[in-house]
């Protein structure tokens, strides 16, 4: 893995203090007409979600903005705390949507979900989404998390990782399954279940073995 592909998972993992230059409140209020946060994504193996407001770290929050105009040509979210640049993808319904799994690092933190739209022409505008509380929760499986969310396993390491180390292992056969990289974490092949992996492995930046192991 180059260095450049460390730097920018480290801008995603990476927790500062640094502020974004958010919009007032009167814009806010405009804003949020059309954007919300349409729903969390249930990671099933972790039962309970308790209120719709508030989120468990392991959780994935799906963002969703809809009625935006018909020449968008991309669209990212930030949540503060450093986290940005979150990359949105269009759905059949028009609807722009994104994802992001709830890291340890943020329990007992205030997400502020912000949309950038950005237009043909070369424009940009940003929608206001409702904040979320984050629990003080764990659900760590050694190194990070592995859960399955909206019938899918996703898992993320704690530390800034090499991408090119990761290694997931499945009991049958030596398996070495190919996961797929989303904004801040790895999807498993459709189909996979939590009882077909061993470990998954990875190497932070700084060389340091990392390792997932599944619950139960």
């Amino acid at each position: 893995m180059n260095k450049q592909a460390a730097v920018f998972l480290l801008l995603i993992f990476t927790f500062g203090w640094a502020q974004a230059d958010w919009p007032s409140q009167s814009e806010r209020l405009e804003e949020a007409g059309h954007a919300r946060v349409d729903r969390t994504v249930q990671p099933r193996a972790t039962g309970n979600l308790g209120s719709p407001v508030a989120l468990n770290p392991g959780e994935v929050l799906e963002v969703r903005v809809s009625d935006l105009p018909a020449n968008t040509t991309s669209a990212s979210f930030a949540l503060g705390h450093g986290i940005f640049g979150l990359v949105m993808r269009p759905e059949a319904d028009g609807a722009w949507v994104g994802r992001f799994a709830v890291l340890p690092a943020l329990a007992g933190r205030t997400l502020e979900p912000i949309v950038t739209v950005r237009l043909a022409d070369g424009t940009e505008f940003n929608r206001m989404l409702p904040s979320r509380q984050v629990k003080t929760t764990s659900v760590k499986d050694g190194d990070g998390f592995i859960v399955n969310s909206d019938g899918k396993l996703i898992f993320v390491f704690d530390e800034t990782i090499q991408l090119d180390t990761v290694e997931v292992k499945a009991h049958s056969s030596q398996t070495v399954l190919r996961p797929r990289y989303e904004n801040n974490y790895f999807a498993l092949p459709d189909g996979t279940r939590m009882a077909d992996i061993e470990t998954i492995r990875a190497l932070s930046i700084h060389g340091e073995e990392l390792e997932i192991k599944p619950r139960g």
